[in-house]
This record gives structure tokens, C-alpha cells and sequence, in this order.
């Protein structure tokens, strides 16, 4: 078990005890969205990382070669892959939800602060 799938566990415990009748909640809601699903595209990768390395380590089928034996572990490989990329794109669509949030219901949350940029240095020539 990597630390990944522990912060993933923790995560989804804190999550499921969420009420979701403030702002607050809902927006630490969306951010532990985000966190789990990002943790969650990590720990898919290494998976898909380490199915291909001990596929490839099978022996081939009747004549095929090495090469045939490391494109079917590759392809294989390819699912877990991309369930890492639309676990990254899950997390982004979770941080977009409270964005929409702020946006559609303004009315109720109250006006959003406006930062004013700092200015980084001030120099006269």
C-alpha cells in the first residue's frame, strides 16, 4: 500500500462526513474531490507502471517473440492509463464546481473579494 492510497482512504473518510450546508463545506468538499482524485491518478499510474513491468516478465505464447509479449503488456496497460488521466481530469472538473458555484450563486455566498496585485517592485529611472 503506498502513501498515496492511505491519504486516499483518510480523504474518503472525511469526505463522506461531509454535510454540505455552508459554503465552507462545500468548498472543502471540492478541494478533498480534488485531492482524492488526484491521489487517485498517482496511485493509477504507478499501478499501470508496475502491471506493464510484470507482464513483460511473462513468458511468450507458442512462437511469438519478446516484442509481441511487450506490446500486449503495453496495451494493457494503456486502461489503467488512461484512468489516471481521467482521474487528473476529474480532479479539475471538481475544482471547477466550486468556481461555478461562486459564480451562479453569488447572491447567496456574497460578493467575492477582488484581490489588487502587488506590485513587485517600484523602479525610477
Amino acid at each position: 500500500m503506498t502513501a498515496h492510497t492511505t491519504k486516499l482512504k483518510r480523504i474518503i473518510s472525511e469526505m463522506e462526513s461531509t454535510e454540505l450546508n455552508t459554503g465552507s463545506e462545500i468548498r472543502a468538499y471540492c478541494d478533498k474531490a480534488r485531492d482524492a482524485l488526484k491521489s487517485m491518478a498517482v496511485e493509477l499510474e504507478f499501478t499501470a507502471t508496475e502491471l506493464q513491468s510484470r507482464l513483460m516478465e511473462l513468458p511468450p505464447e507458442g512462437n511469438e517473440g519478446r516484442m509481441k509479449v511487450r506490446t500486449k503488456a503495453r496495451t494493457c496497460a494503456r486502461h489503467l492509463r488512461k484512468s489516471a488521466k481521467a482521474a487528473r481530469t476529474g480532479a479539475a472538473e471538481a475544482t471547477r464546481t466550486w468556481a461555478s458555484i461562486t459564480r451562479q450563486f453569488e447572491y447567496i455566498l456574497g460578493p467575492v473579494k477582488k484581490v489588487k496585485p502587488k506590485k513587485i517592485l517600484n523602479l525610477k529611472i
